[in-house]
């Protein structure tokens, strides 16, 4: 597997994502996506509990691996943390893996024909969305 940033030593690589010398890529056959180094601990918040940005955030797309990605994505703040600014909160890592996940479940129920109507589905995703600004 390849990732999209080839040319960089990959540090880690399993079946959608690597974590190279620049941060994280995504690997073919999944649609190419980067995520710099120095942005992996990007958080949002809206006047609710404050999250890691970027697994919530993927966790919406449909194409995305949620297991994957946090396997990389842990990896990947284990091996930039001089690259970012600051720690990673454990707590706030823990519950921005944990909605990820919840929001992953739920659209692949929506998407699978089970689980909520699309009204139901359409408040979840503005609540979550609602969190992250």
């Amino acid at each position: 597997m390849q990732s999209r940033h080839s040319k960089r030593q990959n540090s880690a690589t399993n079946r959608q994502w690597a974590v190279t010398d620049y941060g994280m890529a995504t690997v073919s056959p999944a649609p190419e996506y980067h995520l710099e180094a120095k942005r992996l601990l990007e958080t949002g918040s809206a006047g609710r509990e404050e999250m890691y940005h970027w697994p919530v955030h993927l966790a919406e797309k449909t194409w995305v691996d949620i297991e994957a990605f946090v396997q990389a994505f842990a990896r990947a703040i284990e091996i930039h943390k001089r690259k970012y600014n600051g720690d990673v909160d454990p707590k706030m890592l823990s519950t921005s893996l944990g909605e990820a996940r919840a929001l992953a479940r739920h659209r692949q129920a929506i998407l699978q024909g089970g689980g909520d109507n699309s009204k139901q589905a359409t408040a979840k995703k503005i609540q979550i969305q609602m969190r992250l600004e």
